[in-house]
């Protein structure tokens, strides 16, 4: 875990009362390696090393979206895109219009698609324009409304992962 990844994800956690997290993507997964909840952020039961699918979390879809296109076309043809709430996209044309949504604006949704009555926004993190993790807020769906939804979280996600990037790319340990 790099240390300027864990450090924003606690500043976010405190900053915002959410739960913040980060991601990464292993054998066609987003696997949970950090995580802290604010002050006001639901309970959650993830634990370290917890899996989930790509294509149903904001972090998930950060990370989809900015693999390369040859490693997405094998994710899904291997994996089926289970429904886990009736909000989760479940068509794979669905979710390539998405990822490329993602890819302009440069952060991920999950407007309770993995989990009913949550949702989250996510940024994908990339050194030499490869990702190598995804970091997140969520929070209950009656909380994460309007312009917050839209424009005030993501842009505090954003911000952060851009953070995290120049930190990546120009510390002297590259750590």
């Amino acid at each position: 875990m790099f240390p300027n990844v864990k450090s924003k994800v606690e500043e976010l956690a405190d900053s915002t009362g959410e739960l913040a997290a980060c991601f990464v993507e292993e054998l066609g997964d987003a696997v949970y390696v950090y995580g802290t909840e604010g002050d006001q952020a639901v309970r959650t039961d993830l634990t370290m090393g917890d899996r989930s699918s790509l294509h149903c979390t904001a972090s998930g879809k950060a990370i989809f979206a900015h693999l390369p296109e040859e490693r997405i076309e094998e994710i899904l043809s291997h994996q089926s895109l289970e429904r886990k709430t009736p909000q989760t996209i479940t068509d794979p044309d669905e979710l390539r219009d998405e990822l490329q949504r993602i890819r302009e604006r440069g952060h991920a949704y999950s407007r309770e698609e993995s989990v009913e009555g949550m949702r989250s926004v996510a940024a994908p993190i990339l050194l030499d324009g490869e990702v190598v993790c995804s970091i997140s807020l969520a929070g209950p769906a009656n909380r994460f409304v309007g312009e917050r939804f839209t424009e005030e979280v993501p842009d505090i996600v954003k911000g952060a992962a851009n953070e995290i990037e120049l930190k990546l790319t120009y510390s002297e340990s590259g750590l």
